[in-house]
């Protein structure tokens, strides 16, 4: 990883619109080809995708009080 380059810049990109996807040539000759159904379910413009991506990823988190770290903590004698 000390190798990997971060700020990589593309060769050229391009519409299939057979396969309806973009395809993207990489310095090495790389291609990589990523489907509009893929490409539409990481559109965090879409306050839709978004929506849906937090609620899968980002689930509403849960406070705990006193009480309950006191029951779910764990002790170990050493």
């Amino acid at each position: 990883m000390r190798d990997f380059d971060v700020h990589i810049i593309p060769e050229s990109s391009k519409y299939d619109k057979k396969n309806n996807e973009l395809k993207i040539l990489w310095p090495g000759n790389v291609e990589s080809s990523y489907p509009a159904s893929w490409l539409k379910s990481r559109n965090f413009s879409s306050k839709d995708v978004k929506s849906f991506r937090q609620n899968i990823y980002l689930s509403p988190g849960k406070v705990w009080n006193k009480q309950e770290i006191e029951q779910r903590l764990q002790r170990f004698g050493h």
